[in-house]
């Protein structure tokens, strides 16, 4: 069973994406500086920096509505207990390894396109 930690650092490199560039040294430092995490940490955190309801229905990439799924359904149905783990945020987490290879290759292939253009 995942901690509030664990959960707050999947949620945090989840939705790294989804935050405002201008507001990206501000929501690293406060994640960073941060001791301890509870879950009203998280309520507050994650909904000050990241609209939820606006990127559900037009995510970046399509495995990342698993999360803002788990964000919706769970987290705001219940409240401060829906921080737990559940099979949203598991399938999530299972994945995160694939996922990652998969941005990181996304990436670097549209890197590619972008010199040969030059």
């Amino acid at each position: 069973m995942p901690t509030i930690k664990k959960i707050a650092i999947v949620l945090f490199k989840g939705v790294y994406d989804y935050v405002p560039k201008d507001k990206l040294q501000e929501y690293n430092n406060e994640f960073f500086q941060r001791q301890r995490f509870d879950a009203r940490f998280v309520m507050k955190f994650f909904s000050r920096y990241i609209d939820f309801e606006k990127w559900v229905k037009n995510p970046k990439q399509e495995y990342d509505v698993l999360l803002f799924n788990y964000w919706l359904t769970e987290v705001c149905t219940y409240g401060l207990t829906g921080l737990k783990g559940s099979t949203i945020i598991n399938e999530f987490r299972n994945h995160r390894n694939r996922i990652i290879n998969k941005r990181l290759k996304d990436y670097a292939k549209s890197k590619l396109k972008d010199k040969d253009k030059r």
